[in-house]
């Protein structure tokens, strides 16, 4: 398995493209802060996704890709009616090299790493409830849930001195492998500048590569600094540095079989009165769901909410993401 950034860059910008398109069509043409919301919301991701990059790559050799993006419809366990059913999609499903087990993988944003922030990752229904879903399709083998949760934050790069070498100061929030990579590119933009001076213009990949090492010299302080304030914190099945975190999650059958339970008792509560119930705690104002929910729960009209429902709201594949 290879992380390969041109593809997900790729596919970020048309699955931006498309939900920009979406909701100018169900509300109209953006005003101009909105436009610039999304546009730093782009970089963000892309910034995000060629760090990700960096981290992940040694990482992920040892795994295999089963699927990516898989929907899953299943029938609940009983004593649910076979019309209750749970929906839902894994992010993927990879399956390591030498043991053959086989993990959910799922992808996790958050605004920091930190254990107060990470601590309620794990303590919802969802780790043992997909992991009972993916052994109702593959099995057994399934093992459990990997976990990875990126940092919404641009790194700092590393800061050219007039003098020569790099800024050292200890309060840059970034990493080894970022820094490393900016340098690089320095040294080949200053190599290409250089090239493009001659006459005739001169490609030597050889000397690029003394430069980039020469300049990763000049920088060797910084990334000192780097290498102390990131090294991986292996514990057991955990790796992690300020960016980003990777757990694997398995639980014993005890804990999935009363998920599960848990699961069957809030769908039938769900299926029953009322139609629509909001979750506590969550931001509402995106919810494509917002009307028909407050007309149902906060002017006590379940009858129009349900009219809006029937009638005003398109297939479910419109909205399931």
């Amino acid at each position: 398995m290879v992380f390969d950034k041109a593809a997900s860059m790729a596919a970020f910008h048309e699955w931006a493209d498309q939900r920009v398109a979406m909701v100018e069509n169900y509300s109209g043409v953006l005003w101009d802060y909105e436009k610039e919301q999304v546009k730093e919301a782009r970089q963000l991701v892309q910034f995000m996704l060629a760090h990700y990059g960096l981290w992940a790559k040694y990482l992920d050799e040892d795994w295999d890709f089963i699927a990516t993006e898989q929907s899953f419809d299943l029938p609940l366990p009983p004593p649910a009616p076979r019309w209750l059913r749970y929906a839902g999609r894994f992010d993927g499903l990879l399956q390591h090299r030498e043991t053959g087990r086989i993990f959910v993988l799922e992808f996790k944003t958050a605004r920091g790493i930190s254990d107060k922030e990470l601590s309620g990752v794990f303590r919802t229904m969802q780790p043992p409830a997909y992991l009972w879903a993916a052994r109702q399709i593959y099995g057994p083998q399934v093992a459990g849930i990997l976990y990875r949760i990126m940092w919404k934050r641009i790194p700092d790069s590393p800061q050219p001195l007039k003098r020569g070498g790099y800024s050292r100061r200890k309060n840059q929030t970034s990493t080894t492998a970022w820094c490393t990579k900016v340098i690089e590119q320095i040294a080949r933009a200053k190599y290409q500048a250089w090239a493009g001076r001659q006459d005739p213009p001169v490609e030597d990949e050889e000397a690029v590569e003394d430069l980039i090492v020469d300049e990763l010299m000049k920088a060797e302080d910084l990334l000192q600094i780097m290498r102390a304030e990131d090294e991986k914190d292996m514990q057991g099945r955990t790796v992690r540095n300020k960016f980003f975190y990777q757990r694997q999650f398995e639980a014993e059958d005890f804990s999935i079989d009363t998920t599960m339970r848990t699961v069957v008792l809030s769908g039938l509560e769900m299926a029953g009165d009322p139609i629509i119930r909001p979750v506590g705690g969550y931001n509402c104002s995106w919810c494509k769901f917002k009307v028909p929910c407050d007309l149902e729960n906060y002017y006590r009209d379940p009858e129009a909410a349900e009219q809006v429902l029937r009638t005003n709201y398109a297939p479910r594949d419109y909205w399931e993401d």
